[in-house]
């Protein structure tokens, strides 16, 4: 059995059929794809956010099986950061940073870097020094206080110093530091789905039925079905299995906005991380969906719930935003703005205060306690991590159910996911 129908379970429900299981999936939601069902915004099928698939994934041999039928265009890069009213190139490159910032705040920037005591970033394994130490023994001061300090602080609505060092490994580069500033041509090109990836959940649909897999949609797990099965891979929720541990998350408002005059500049994505804008991340939609004639040009605008709560109508906000967005040169002053659509994730971002991996290891040893229990994907294992690394530990406890192996051993395979770092 598999609980989910997100990209992490159908991926498991297509490789256990594969490898000769009989399999049925079960979904809550009368939908398949989970953060992948993407909503139609004034016509246009959108991603939840923006969507992407990096030159890493196509090493994920199901993201390959799945190419082969649903190809993957490449798309140039195209993404600025807003900083100090100034929009860099991201990547980030060292001469770009000296043009953005200035040739006295760049010195200071890269003085800051290369002085970073980063060899006491590793420490040891059972040792968390937390998000803001973490950063600033890796990149510097100047970059955690411009950079890392208010992202944090709203995604997460938290003081950094409450929060684990895994938050930062995970948009950090811990392997090569210099990878930050000297980018490469790998960095600058990103793909999508032709169809979009609509089209990639359609096609792990399509496979898991041309293999037999009983899909249930709208239906809660039946007990029986539960009882019955000789495994369980579940793509729910973590904390289900350990109601009284806190495998909390903060969630992100995703609101649609029709840009109507001028035409904008030629940029997939702006990344916001200053606390004078609401919004972590802005996206084009054009850039990331199929082309369709005559389609409205949309902003996803997406605003980390942070300290924001889940219940804001943005509706009553849209004059803010409108000059917040006209403060970041994303919009002219002579664009008008209407909102199209609003969702609210509840579960996008993980919150990993320090100490939090004797709760997952915690809530791991309930989830396998019965014997047959694997968590795979983002939410079932606690994870932030991209779609393929989600299908990834799909298809590694696939692999070790196929094999036999007990689902207690599960729970230390899984440890090596929480070292997952977040492409972007």
């Amino acid at each position: 059995m598999v609980v989910g129908a997100g990209v992490a379970g159908l991926t498991a429900g297509w490789r256990l059929a594969q490898a000769g299981w009989q399999v049925s999936i079960f979904e809550q939601q009368n939908c398949i794809g989970g953060l992948l069902a993407g909503p139609t915004v004034a016509g246009v099928n959108c991603d939840l956010g923006a969507h992407r698939l990096h030159r890493a994934a196509l090493r994920v041999a199901a993201v390959a099986d799945v190419a082969r039928t649903a190809p993957l265009e490449p798309r140039q890069r195209q993404g600025k950061i807003v900083l100090r009213g100034q929009q860099l190139n991201y990547p980030l490159s060292p001469l770009g940073l000296m043009r953005g910032l200035g040739l006295t705040d760049g010195l200071r920037f890269a003085a800051d870097f290369v002085r970073a005591p980063r060899w006491q970033a590793h420490g040891r394994a059972d040792t968390d020094v937390g998000f803001a130490q973490f950063v600033q023994r890796r990149a510097g001061l100047a970059a955690y206080t411009a950079f890392y300090e208010p992202y944090a602080r709203k995604v997460w609505g938290l003081d950094p110093a409450e929060l684990s060092q895994t938050c930062a490994k995970q948009r950090l580069s811990t392997a090569a530091p210099w990878r930050a500033l000297t980018g490469s041509a790998q960095r600058h090109q990103f793909w999508v789905p032709r169809g979009g990836f609509a089209m990639f959940i359609e096609q792990l649909r399509s496979k898991c039925l041309g293999l037999g897999v009983s899909l249930h949609l709208a239906t809660p797990v039946p007990a029986a079905a539960l009882q019955g099965a000789d495994a369980v891979l579940d793509s729910g929720h973590l904390q289900r299995h350990a109601p009284e541990l806190l495998c909390d998350h903060k969630g992100l408002h995703l609101l649609w906005l029709q840009v109507d005059g001028p035409a904008l500049a030629d940029v997939d994505t702006w990344y916001c991380p200053e606390l004078q804008f609401a919004f972590g991340r802005v996206t084009q939609v054009s850039h990331f969906c199929p082309p369709q004639p005559d389609q409205p040009r949309l902003l996803c605008v997406e605003i980390p719930q942070g300290s924001w709560g889940d219940s804001v109508q943005w509706a009553a906000h849209i004059a803010v935003l409108s000059a917040q967005l006209r403060q970041a040169g994303i919009v002219a002053a002579s664009n008008h703005l209407r909102l199209r659509q609003q969702h609210f994730l509840p579960r996008v971002y993980p919150l990993h205060r320090r100490g939090w991996r004797a709760t997952w290891q915690a809530a791991m040893a309930a989830a396998v306690a019965d014997g047959k229990t694997l968590p795979i994907g983002r939410q079932g294992l606690w994870l932030h991590c991209n779609l393929d690394q989600a299908m990834h530990t799909a298809e590694r406890a696939v692999a070790q159910v196929v094999a036999g192996q007990p689902a207690a051993a599960w729970a230390e395979t899984a440890k090596q996911f929480l070292e997952l770092q977040v492409r972007d």
